[in-house]
């Protein structure tokens, strides 16, 4: 899949995913691409997209960071 996206399942559903790297200020464009990912591919939306933070952000460089994104499908 383009742009290091995946289609997963969770418990509550299916869930586009993607893993962002860099600081958090700069997310809008990736949740962008899923959104254009999801309508390109017909699925709809199934809920708010979350977040899972890998680092610890007092830890690690900005620039650095790993954030899962994902964006429930259905």
């Amino acid at each position: 899949l383009p742009d290091g996206v995946r289609v997963g399942k969770t418990p509550s559903g299916l869930a586009l995913k993607t893993l962002y790297v860099g600081d958090y200020a700069n997310m809008r464009p990736v949740y962008a691409k899923l959104d254009g990912y999801r309508r390109a591919y017909r699925l709809d939306s199934a809920g708010e997209p979350w977040e899972v933070y890998l680092d610890d952000p007092d830890k690690t460089d900005p620039a650095q960071l790993r954030t899962e994104i994902y964006l429930p499908v259905k």
